[in-house]
């Protein structure tokens, strides 16, 4: 149930059939805490440690209650495409922010105006590149002013 960081470097490496850089493997330590894929054990060295303290890095599997105690926010904002733009651009730090916490995005995308129907349906195709339910609304306001559902 618990393994430390030289171990672990170990057996990556022995898995690859070559020895991977420690910062490599930091970096993958990092981010498995991140996505709550481990999680650093009581009285264990920080994931920042050079090599030579790896060994004291410990490290462990939480269990399922830990892993999915993420309830979703009933917050949110009306972001610009600029704003979107910002916020992909801060998906590490937030991740890292976030301490091992699940970490997601739910988003709708709202038209505005009138757009045809060949255009919302090319629009629709592109958004389905990111996630396959993700297509386009029209603005509450701009419905039941044209009448169109």
């Amino acid at each position: 149930g618990k393994t430390n960081g030289i171990a672990l470097a170990q057996a990556l490496s022995q898995s690859r059939g070559t020895t991977l850089p420690w910062g490599l493997v930091r970096d993958a330590i990092t981010a498995s805490t991140a996505s709550r894929w481990l999680r650093l054990a009581a009285g264990g060295s920080s994931i920042d440690c050079t090599y030579e303290a790896a060994g004291s890095l410990v490290l462990e599997r939480p269990d399922d209650s830990e892993r999915y105690s993420v309830k979703p926010s009933t917050g949110g904002a009306v972001l610009e495409v600029d704003q979107l733009q910002d916020l992909a651009e801060l998906t590490s730090r937030l991740l890292e922010a976030s301490a091992g916490a699940e970490l997601r995005f739910h988003v709708r995308v709202v038209l505005d105006g009138d757009l045809s129907p060949d255009d919302r349906t090319a629009l629709d195709e592109l958004l389905a590149d990111v996630a396959d339910d993700l297509k386009t609304t029209l603005d509450p306001e701009d419905r039941g002013a044209s009448g169109r559902s």
